[in-house]
């Protein structure tokens, strides 16, 4: 995936064909995997940048409570990384989860990041990031993981 939206999977996976109507099972039925090798580029130092995801999945009776977007130079150090995003179902500066899934199945994630952020993180360096979701019921799930590249600014004027 290259890019600044896309669709992600909770852990849960019905045991028969989901419609969105019944409500998921809460107990894993099959291991999901999370997206690896993953990648955003086509973004630049000092921009806003919003991120959006889709996640896929989500049992009715136990929706989505918060959400955590790290971006690090490495995966060995230590939190919170270059950057960290946290979104609950209220909106912060940090971006939002627009949709909680509780009655679609499917959630949806808005992280937002200022050029200030983005400017603490350096061109042309490869980082390191992924998503992680908390589910109502404490269950914490890798979502996504993958490689961040930003592309370095030509234009200096901010105002």
């Amino acid at each position: 995936m290259s890019g600044l939206g896309g669709v992600l999977y909770a852990p849960y996976a019905p045991a028969q064909p989901f419609d969105g109507a019944q409500a998921m099972p809460q107990v894993l039925a099959r291991p999901q995997y999370f997206r690896k090798d993953a990648r955003i580029d086509q973004i630049t130092q000092q921009d806003s940048v919003t991120l959006t995801r889709s996640v896929k999945r989500v049992p009715l009776t136990n929706p989505l409570t918060k959400a955590w977007l790290t971006v690090k130079s490495s995966e060995a150090a230590p939190d919170p990384g270059a950057l960290e995003l946290t979104v609950t179902t209220t909106l912060s500066a940090g971006g939002q989860i627009t949709d909680d899934g509780h009655s679609t199945g499917t959630a949806q994630l808005k992280f937002t990041a200022t050029p200030a952020q983005m400017g603490a993180l350096a061109p042309q360096q490869n980082y390191v990031y992924d998503i992680q979701i908390l589910l109502q019921d404490g269950t914490l799930w890798t979502a996504e993981k993958g490689n961040l590249l930003l592309e370095g600014r030509v234009t200096a004027a901010t105002s």
